[in-house]
């Protein structure tokens, strides 16, 4: 990743508690991209084998180990918590898609999958932008209160897609 931030202007290394990634949001909108996949390539051989996931996206690539993914959070708080009566998760990445999978898969009688900024996903719902997801949810803990809030076909203004298929 060194090399790759130094020889592209506008990247940086971002050192988290869970991962290590090159963003290159900043870099030329040509190079950023090019050298992403090619970084990924390089990490996906050399880590081939290796307890870690290497993640592409349109902003950065990111290294982190298989026990810390969304997706395994999403799992042990599934099953650390089995008496949980409401299940929500939102996202905005396509990372996420799979923790949304882990979701619907759970068997909860009240869950809800959203994705934030588009319609291409497996979540139920979609919302355009985190302050319209916000809005969404200030109206589903309202209608908490109401006796046919939860659970209806429509919350809100957020737009539910057709029954997803889940594999």
């Amino acid at each position: 990743m060194a090399d790759f931030y130094e020889h592209t202007p506008g990247s940086r290394i971002e050192r988290r508690r869970a991962s290590l990634s090159w963003r290159y949001r900043l870099a030329d909108p040509k190079l950023g991209p090019l050298r992403a996949k090619e970084l990924y390539a390089q990490l996906e051989e050399s880590l081939r084998g290796e307890r870690y996931t290497v993640l592409l996206t349109s902003r950065y690539v990111e290294v982190r180990h298989v026990a810390h993914t969304k997706t395994s959070v999403v799992k042990n708080l599934l099953g650390r918590r089995e008496d949980a009566d409401f299940v929500f998760c939102a996202g905005n990445d396509r990372i996420d898609e799979d923790a949304f999978q882990v979701v619907l898969r759970s068997g909860r009688l009240r869950l809800y999958t959203c994705y934030v900024g588009g319609k291409d996903t497996v979540g139920q719902y979609y919302v355009e932008s985190p302050a319209e997801l916000l809005g969404q949810l200030e109206i589903l803990t309202r209608s908490w209160s109401e006796p046919t809030g939860v659970g209806s076909e429509t919350v809100g203004d957020a737009t539910r897609e057709e029954s997803p298929t889940v594999g």
